[in-house]
């Protein structure tokens, strides 16, 4: 049972950044693949960081987590295409389980990306567009006082970005798995819950 959850919530991770990669594909310019950080060679946020607060669904209050958010920054500034890249949890020691136990912390997180606003980080040069970026960011969750949160974003953080992705679309090239539209609108559709 433990192996299928597994499996499931691997292809789950598969599809979404497969859509969200292949759906700002879809929608016009290839966005470049950015590991976190790297994306301000292209944009500057102007918006300030909307930290998510802690769910108040989560099966145990005293545990801590941490997710990564993979995310386009469109052409206009605003974000989209959101993909839970890795999740972790001190109680499980291990990826959250698929389900609605732990889902506040994924969307706490897509709430808040979802709120930032960038502004090309250059002038951009007549008759030149602006780079679509895909990136992420790194959320870490805790109640404790003395939580290190930079220790615990330690356990979600991907490193090398672009590799990620690239090894996403192997597996999903692999498995027959075609990106239909049909699929990246029922991701995209899925109700996020405001940040408090």
């Amino acid at each position: 049972m433990r192996h299928t959850r597994f499996c499931a919530r691997a292809a789950a991770t598969l599809l979404a950044v497969a859509v969200a990669v292949a759906g700002a594909a879809f929608a016009g310019t290839t966005p470049a693949i950015i590991s976190e950080g790297g994306a301000n060679a292209f944009w500057r946020q102007v918006t300030p960081d909307a930290l998510p607060p802690f769910p108040a669904n989560a099966p145990d209050k005293s545990e801590d987590a941490c997710v990564s958010i993979g995310y386009v920054i469109q052409a206009n500034g605003t974000t989209s295409d959101f993909a839970m890249l890795k999740s972790w949890s001190s109680k499980l020691d291990k990826e959250f389980p698929a389900g609605d136990a732990y889902s506040g912390f994924s969307r706490g997180a897509v709430a808040s990306v979802m709120q930032r606003r960038y502004v090309p980080a250059q002038a951009v040069a007549a008759g030149t567009g602006v780079t679509p970026v895909f990136t992420a960011a790194t959320f870490a969750y805790s109640q404790r006082a003395d939580a290190d949160l930079q220790a615990l974003r330690a356990h979600c953080v991907v490193e090398d970005l672009p590799g990620f992705v690239a090894k996403v679309q192997d597996k999903a090239r692999k498995g027959g798995k075609g990106i239909r539209r049909a699929e990246m609108e029922r991701q995209l559709a899925t109700p996020q819950s405001p940040v408090n």
